[in-house]
């Protein structure tokens, strides 16, 4: 009954076209050692390029046997890739830092548009540093720094990035928890194509971050295995049974 009201639904909708972010990479299938030219994961343009600074590790995992690590080395630093365009939807990862201090260097994942993605053509993103007293996450609404959460060193935070180019603005959810206010894109954009894991060299504590499982926000969470719902979400009908079907 539900999934007929769900079909009903749709077809009483007007037709929009729309792209949510349908990438993923959780760094496994990668060799220890250099991120740059790896190609695996699905959805993506290219491979990683950029600083040889970034490395794939074994050594800490949020899950599986890989993950990403940045260590301090006094040298701002940046490596992207580009993905297949997106206009809304959850972009998911995790992060982790070692320290908490405010004095630390701030990473970033930028998410950007434009035919190579770099830090000149940021949109938005989400950062760990100190903002005032606070270590925390942070977004930036054009100049504009806002704390959203605090963190604790040497613990996984899964950070969900809700982006509407619609409305040329994004959000963001912490653990699962409930979504900050929406922030301003630093540009107006039609669509976003690009990642960017990206050091801001502005402090002098020694620290290592790490980043692991980039996947599709709203896939992730899906219904479990046996329930059926249906959600409305910015005017598109979701039916989710098992792992989940997307409209």
């Amino acid at each position: 009954m539900m999934r007929l009201l769900a079909i009903l639904l749709l077809l009483a909708l007007p037709s929009q076209a729309w792209a949510a972010f349908s990438t993923s990479d959780d760094f496994d299938s990668y060799g220890t050692g250099d991120l740059t030219g790896e190609n695996g994961g699905s959805g993506w343009g290219g491979a990683w390029s950029g600083s040889t600074a970034y490395d794939v590790t074994t050594a800490v995992s949020q899950s599986g046997a890989n993950s990403v690590i940045y260590t301090d080395n006094g040298v701002e630093e940046q490596i992207a890739r580009s993905f297949t365009a997106m206009t809304s939807g959850i972009i998911s990862f995790y992060n982790r830092k070692t320290v908490t201090s405010t004095n630390a260097d701030t990473p970033i994942l930028w998410f950007t548009e434009g035919a190579t993605p770099d830090v000149t053509n940021r949109v938005g993103g989400v950062g760990m540093s100190g903002v005032g007293a606070n270590a925390g996450f942070f977004v930036q609404s054009g100049s504009t720094e806002s704390q959203v959460q605090a963190y604790s060193a040497n613990t996984w935070y899964k950070v969900d990035i809700e982006i509407d180019c619609t409305t040329d603005q994004y959000r963001v959810s912490i653990d699962d928890g409930a979504f900050s206010s929406w922030y301003n894109f630093r540009t107006t954009e039609t669509q976003i194509d690009g990642l960017i894991f990206y050091i801001n060299q502005s402090g002098s504590t020694s620290y290592s971050v790490y980043w692991d499982t980039i996947a599709d926000g709203e896939a992730v969470a899906a219904a479990p295995a046996g329930t059926s719902t249906v959600r409305v979400y910015q005017g598109r009908i979701h039916t989710i049974q098992g792992r989940g079907v997307r409209y």
